[in-house]
């Protein structure tokens, strides 16, 4: 395995890069966030919403929270990586960490209990099925004249 100060990115493009991992496209909390956004895609199936989250080297027993409020289902992640490597009395260190969060909308009446989630290969799957929605009958409201 190379040693990884000979893989040690030029400085310019490795700043570049820190940069662009952290963009903020909406600048919503400026141009740099605490919070990284996960990316996810919502799939409608047979009355039932699945949910794929992109959560790469997270561990889920210990570093993902899924909770559900208010019809608010909310995603939270946490990673932290670190490593170093001395050589010829130079010490290259490398750290990555930060929080994730994604909050989707779900009907406030959801039952918690039947959501379900698995991960695998970097991919958190929730399952939510949606509420029957009962149907109300039609009531023709008459129109007096006066």
């Amino acid at each position: 395995m190379p040693s990884l100060l000979a893989l040690r990115p030029d400085p310019i493009i490795q700043r570049l890069n820190d940069w662009m991992d952290n963009w903020d496209p909406l600048h919503r909390d400026g141009p740099l966030r605490r919070d990284h956004v996960i990316r996810v895609e919502e799939t409608m199936r047979d009355g039932t919403l699945e949910i794929r989250a992109e959560l790469p080297g997270i561990d889920p027993d210990d570093d993902v929270e899924i909770d559900l409020a208010d019809g608010l289902l909310t995603i939270s992640a946490e990673r932290s990586d670190e490593r170093s490597e001395s050589d010829d009395g130079r010490t290259f260190s490398e750290f990555r960490y930060g929080s994730f969060r994604r909050s989707l909308r779900v009907p406030a009446d959801t039952d918690a209990s039947k959501i379900s989630a698995e991960y695998r290969h970097g991919i958190l799957m929730i399952t939510v099925p949606m509420p029957s929605a009962t149907r109300a009958e039609s009531t023709r409201i008459p129109i007096k004249k006066k």
